[in-house]
């Protein structure tokens, strides 16, 4: 699984933050192996990962960050479809949405009142995407391969967090980003199983040396 944290800080007081407030959510992308979302790719130019429809491949497991509470819930009917996706652009400019068509349905709250999306655009330092084919990649290896770091703010373009079916909102400035890559459980269990494994042979030789001492004595 691959996170996407983005900082920022408040423009003005609204949707219960106050003006000036620092805030960070962390956007974590589904594990596709190897399947592909809906999208688009654009060579040299960019990636598009979107998801308009329930019947869009999930492209979001979770979302969560300042004021944030709650269990993330897909929207699953076609009147509150899923609102997400991930632009990514060879200059360095990344958009990101997460949240529902009709404002509701996201069995999360903001700050007590009902969670509807939080989006994100800007430019990066250092974030390259070259080469960008014409072929969409998976977004979970995408991300994971090579992008993986902390990244400063080289244009703000704008972000924005909405609550309560699109009624309150209150804009952020992005400051900076951090992607990382989350092992999978399995992947910890693989790691631990290996530890185990090898503290036992180590056990087994150790045992064998002492066994064959003994029985040079």
């Amino acid at each position: 699984m691959v996170s996407f944290t983005v900082h920022g800080t408040t423009n003005s007081a609204g949707a219960g933050y106050a003006s000036g407030q620092a805030v960070s959510f962390t956007f974590y992308l589904q594990s596709f192996d190897g399947a592909t979302p809906t999208g688009l790719a654009t060579a040299a130019d960019n990636y598009a990962w979107v998801e308009e429809y329930i019947t869009d491949p999930a492209i979001f497991a979770s979302i969560s960050g300042t004021g944030i509470t709650g269990s993330w819930t897909r929207p699953s009917t076609p009147s509150d479809d899923p609102a997400s996706g991930i632009n990514a652009y060879s200059t360095g400019r990344l958009q990101m949405l997460i949240g529902a068509d009709g404002g509701t349905g996201t069995g999360l709250l903001i700050n007590g009142g009902e969670f509807s999306q939080v989006h994100f655009d800007a430019t990066f330092n250092d974030l390259t995407f070259d080469p960008i084919t014409d072929t969409l990649p998976d977004p979970s290896a995408y991300f994971a391969a090579t992008l993986a770091g902390s990244y400063t703010v080289a244009t703000h373009h704008n972000a924005y967090i909405y609550r309560n079916g699109w009624s309150e909102h209150v804009q952020f400035t992005v400051t900076g980003l951090t992607i990382t890559a989350v092992p999978e459980p399995s992947t910890y269990a693989l790691a631990a199983g290996l530890v185990v494994l090898g503290s036992a042979a180590i056990r087994r030789r150790r045992q064998r040396r002492t066994a064959e001492r003994k029985q040079g004595c």
